[in-house]
């Protein structure tokens, strides 16, 4: 299992119109350089911020996915710079459909791991593709009074299954005719054995 590097968004959208506030400066979120994204005063028992898509990691680019990946293990993502400590709800956008939330305080922490994969079946292709993207909503469950959130930076980054091997055989002096953990053009075997006319499968 591989990780890739960490990704940061390069495009943000509306999901939904459905909260108190606005977020604040959303495309700050695209860099951690200081400037930062914010959800605004927020209003006691339950003022949220609107539900916001960021997308664009990029993980079809160096550092990211190779297309012939097997599988994807799990995802992560970072807040960088978090500070307000409200209650954040995140979502993972495979490209075509958002997972189940996970919910934690707005903090540094990174949520979710390298067996996360949020209620998802994601593929290789959605993972890689532009549309794949992480949802945040904030909400102040506090009964006594508004507060504000902000963080300077989001990251991503996804564990996968890397490509077959390029399959060694043995001679007897060199590899050539045992295959292990290799491809063999048409399929993936793990210890095979040349008898002179047919691959055989132990």
């Amino acid at each position: 299992m591989t990780w890739t590097d960490w990704k940061f968004p390069s495009a943000t959208n509306l999901v939904a119109a459905d909260g108190d506030n606005a977020w604040v400066n959303p495309a700050n979120a695209y860099a951690n350089d200081g400037s930062t994204v914010g959800t605004g005063s927020l209003p006691k028992l339950g003022g949220n911020t609107n539900r916001r898509r960021w997308t664009g990691f990029g993980f079809d680019t160096a550092g990211g996915i190779p297309a012939n990946a097997r599988s994807i293990n799990g995802i992560q993502i970072e807040l960088l710079g978090a500070v307000g400590g409200d209650t954040l709800t995140v979502w993972i956008f495979d490209g075509t459909t958002a997972g189940t939330t996970l919910t934690a305080t707005i903090t540094g922490t990174p949520l979710g791991s390298a067996t996360e994969l949020w209620g998802l079946t994601p593929t290789v292709a959605g993972i890689r593709g532009s549309g794949f993207g992480v949802e945040l909503r904030v909400t102040n469950p506090t009964l006594g009074s508004a507060s504000s959130n902000s963080f300077d930076a989001l990251r991503c980054r996804v564990n996968f299954v890397g490509p077959f091997g390029q399959p060694k055989r043995w001679t007897g002096s060199t590899w050539a005719n045992v295959e292990v953990n290799g491809w063999d053009g048409t399929q993936q075997r793990l210890v095979s054995f040349w008898d002179g006319t047919n691959w055989r499968d132990q």
